[in-house]
């Protein structure tokens, strides 16, 4: 699975800088609970959810979060660093106990389900899409 840079804020928090799993499968984004806490929310900030089912079939914990999430692909340069490429957009993911970041369909959280190791949400575009528009506006 490709790997893809982002930029990650929580409304007036402190952005991130995460490389997660790029999955064009997956309806919706993963992180961890650690990544929550790096991001600057509180527990007060999570929200418990149903249970996720993941890809074995097992249940596991899943929290979500009101506060508004945004983020930017990251694009390396020649340098090696990372420049800030393509639209802000607001990601909605759920936080598992444990998690690496996954990078799926970003919008409106809504019919959460998990599905070949990624979240399935229904009506919204991937992050890959919204960096393929980024490419095909900025050609």
């Amino acid at each position: 699975m490709p790997a893809l840079d982002v930029r990650i804020q929580a409304q007036g928090r402190s952005p991130i800088d995460l490389t997660g799993t790029l999955d064009s499968g997956a309806t919706g984004t993963a992180l961890s609970k650690r990544t929550a806490q790096q991001l600057g929310l509180t527990p007060a900030d999570l929200h418990k959810a149903e249970g996720a089912i993941i890809a074995d079939d097992s249940e596991v914990a899943c929290w979500t979060t009101i506060v508004p999430i945004r983020a930017q692909v990251l694009r390396p340069i020649e340098s090696g660093d990372l420049l800030p490429w393509g639209p802000v957009f607001a990601v909605n993911p759920v936080f598992l106990e444990h998690a690496s970041p996954l990078w799926g369909l970003c919008g409106k959280p809504h019919n959460i389900q998990y599905a070949a190791g990624g979240i399935m949400r229904r009506g919204a575009r991937s992050v890959g899409q919204r960096a393929a528009e980024g490419i095909a506006s900025s050609a």
